[in-house]
């Protein structure tokens, strides 16, 4: 992994001015898209959001760049974000649930935006420790990288984000962290091995590429799957 907020020469950083996160209506014309989402702009024009896939269905981010470039970003390469002094969060894990064929959609970029899943976002099985840190920070940063091998960041305030969010989302405030939650059928219990897995801020894709070995070595069993597992 690349070292995060390392001193390279090739640094350019996006400074933010005071902003204010507010709800919008979502200018998605896909009706499985909830009607709001919680946005901030920064100073450089750049947005970041949340919403929702559906009422209550999965929350995605969505980081976009203000502007035309004549270094366009790389999304191939995944960025890294950051929250306060807390660990940085790669998302190459949500990237990689694309060629992995683990049947999760995790990761769209395309011209000026990346979007990319957060939380499943079932208040029963709790929050992922991201919109959790996202919703109680004071301040992220994303690290997105350049076709040119060279990177930018760009800096959103997160104070008071959380009753935004909250509005936005539909969000309960009594969510709390994940938490297991029992599953029937082996389709369900890989998949929710696999969100859980997502919803975890550490880099490594380990558990994702275990998840998919083991699944296919189950014969559709949970024992088993959870035999070669655990």
């Amino acid at each position: 992994m690349r070292r995060f907020f390392s001193l390279l020469p090739l640094l350019i950083i996006s400074f933010v001015s005071p902003a204010d996160w507010k709800v919008e209506k979502n200018r998605n014309d896909s009706s499985k898209t909830a009607d709001s989402i919680a946005i901030i702009e920064n100073g450089q024009g750049d947005s970041f959001s949340l919403y929702r896939i559906s009422n209550r269905g999965e929350v995605w981010a969505r980081f976009k760049l203000h502007g035309d470039f004549t270094d366009t970003a790389d999304w191939n390469t995944p960025p890294m974000l950051r929250i306060d002094n807390n660990k940085p969060i790669s998302l190459s894990r949500q990237k990689d649930l694309q060629v992995m064929g683990v049947g999760v959609d995790a990761y769209k970029g395309q011209q000026g935006q990346i979007e990319f899943l957060i939380w499943h976002g079932k208040e029963s099985e709790g929050l992922s420790e991201f919109l959790a840190q996202i919703m109680g920070g004071n301040k992220l940063i994303v690290r997105y990288y350049l076709s040119s091998g060279s990177y930018k960041e760009s800096t959103f305030p997160l104070t008071d984000a959380e009753t935004t969010i909250s509005s936005a989302l539909k969000i309960s405030r009594k969510a709390s962290l994940s938490t297991p939650q029992k599953t029937t059928t082996f389709k369900e219990f890989v998949l929710l091995e696999i969100k859980q897995c997502l919803q975890q801020t550490a880099s490594t894709n380990t558990c994702l590429k275990r998840i998919k070995e083991c699944r296919n070595k189950a014969d559709k069993e949970i024992n088993k799957f959870n035999s070669c597992y655990r």
